[in-house]
C-alpha cells in the first residue's frame, strides 16, 4: 500500500483588507506616538489609534506603499484629533507644531525601522538625565503640566521653565543623534 503525498498548497496572497491590517499594525508603534505628539495624553491617545484603526480598516481601498500607507494613516489620524478638539472646543491652537510633526514624521518614513532605534536611544537617553529632570519632562509631556503650573510648583517663573525644558529637549537631542550615529558608545 502506497500513500500518495499531495504537493503543498502554496499560501493564498492575502486580501487587501489583511495586506492592510499587516501594514496598520507593522506601523502601530510609529502612530501611537504620532497621536501622542498631538493629544500629549495617554488615555486619550489610545482611543484615538483605536478609532483611526477602524477608519483604516472601514477605508475600501489604502495605500499600496509602506511609507505612503504610514503617511495615510497619520492624516486620518490627525483628521480625528481636530475633529475631537474642535467638538470639546479645545483651541487646535497648535497648527504650527502638528506641521512640524507630521513633518519629522514624514522625513522618517523611508526609515521606519529607526523608529524602534529612536525609541529605544530616547529611552536611554532620558535615564542618562538627572532624575529631576526626568520628573520635570514627565510632568510637562505625561502629566500635562503647562509652563506655568510647574513654574508655580517649582518656585520659578513660566518663562524659566519653557527655557529649562528646552535646553532639555535639546540635550535630549543630541544624545539620541549620538547613540544612532555610534550605537553602544554615547
Amino acid at each position: 500500500m502506497s500513500l500518495r503525498t499531495e504537493p503543498p498548497v502554496p499560501p493564498a496572497a492575502p486580501t487587501p483588507v489583511e495586506r492592510r491590517w499587516e501594514l496598520f499594525l507593522r506601523h502601530r508603534q510609529m502612530l501611537t506616538d504620532y497621536i501622542r505628539c498631538l493629544l500629549r495624553d495617554r488615555p486619550e491617545a489610545e482611543d484615538l489609534f483605536q478609532e483611526t484603526g477602524l477608519v483604516v480598516m472601514r477605508h475600501p481601498t489604502g495605500p499600496e506603499s509602506e511609507a505612503r500607507f504610514a503617511a495615510w494613516c497619520r492624516g486620518i489620524a490627525r483628521n480625528l484629533a481636530h475633529e475631537r478638539w474642535r467638538a470639546q472646543r479645545r483651541e487646535v491652537g497648535g497648527d504650527d507644531l502638528w506641521e512640524r510633526i507630521d513633518q519629522a514624521y514624514q522625513e522618517a518614513d523611508s526609515e521606519c525601522e529607526t523608529w524602534a532605534g529612536r525609541r529605544a536611544a530616547l529611552a536611554q537617553c532620558l535615564e542618562a538625565l538627572p532624575r529631576l529632570d526626568r520628573e520635570l519632562l514627565r510632568k510637562r509631556y505625561a502629566g500635562r503640566s503647562t509652563a506655568d503650573e510647574l513654574g508655580k510648583a517649582l518656585g520659578a517663573t513660566a518663562e524659566a521653565m519653557r527655557m529649562k525644558i528646552m535646553r532639555l529637549r535639546k540635550a535630549l537631542a543630541r544624545c539620541i543623534e549620538r547613540r544612532l550615529a555610534a550605537p553602544g558608545e554615547a
